[in-house]
């Protein structure tokens, strides 16, 4: 039962020998330099929250290339679909940030949501994230 992930971590982790992951959490912006605004990996569900990760490429990664980002999340109406995903392009020999916005009422979902940096269906990273639900301001 566990022998399938644990292979598949290993390849993770051989993939990735020489590129890391070097901050995690909340996001000012989708710019691959955008500031670290709280390194978490509980993070709430509200409009405009950013969220994601930064990483080094592995020095070898000379050239800009496609790289494809899927984030698995808890069932989204109307459609209920689990996964969400894009292309976005590796910037060689500087740090690349990979983040969610939530844009919508729809994504406000809690759960695990789980954020996959894919080459030609390889998996590079995997970063996990815990979105919680924040109760509403009570004014009296």
């Amino acid at each position: 039962m566990y022998r399938p992930f644990i292979a598949l971590s290993l390849l993770v982790c051989a993939l990735c020998a020489e590129a890391e992951v070097v901050e995690k959490g909340l996001f000012a912006s989708d710019r691959h330099d955008a500031a670290l605004l709280l390194s978490a990996d509980r993070i709430p569900a509200k409009i405009g929250t950013l969220f994601g990760f930064r990483f080094l490429p592995d020095p070898e990664w000379d050239q800009t290339r496609p790289l494809q980002v899927v984030v698995h999340h808890p069932p989204m109406a109307p459609l209920g679909h689990e996964a969400s995903g894009w292309i976005q392009y590796l910037q060689p020999g500087q740090p690349n940030t990979v983040v969610w916005e939530f844009e919508y009422e729809e994504e406000l979902i809690p759960g695990e949501w789980v954020i996959f940096l894919m080459q030609d269906d390889e998996p590079l990273f995997v970063e996990r994230f815990q979105i919680i639900l924040l109760p509403e301001a009570q004014f009296l």
